[in-house]
């Protein structure tokens, strides 16, 4: 009797021989479309919520802008800003951010 041949012609690869298809060209569109976006989003929360703060809190919000333009760290600028008293005027709060550089 013959001996049966597997259909892979005789040679047995296991799962070496599966290859997995990659993304489409529609699917990696998609992909990017998504990413792209979740960053138009991102920004648009960002913007909101700053709007929102310079509203409630217009002296904070300056005295962030002013603390980025002259390089200190976003961290210890938002630390600063923290530790102001209420009711601080523009000029009472860069006096008080000054000292606490």
């Amino acid at each position: 009797p013959a001996e049966a041949v597997p259909p892979s012609g005789g040679a047995d690869h296991g799962a070496d021989s599966l290859s997995i298809p990659g993304p489409t060209p529609s699917a990696e569109a998609m992909g990017h479309e998504l990413k792209t976006l979740r960053r138009i989003l991102e920004t648009q929360l960002a913007q909101l919520a700053w709007n929102e703060r310079s509203r409630r809190n217009p002296v904070h919000t300056e005295l962030l802008c002013e603390l980025s333009e002259i390089g200190v760290a976003q961290d210890l600028a938002d630390h600063l800003i923290g530790q102001l008293p209420a009711g601080v005027d523009l000029l009472q709060g860069r006096r008080f951010a000054v000292a606490g550089l």
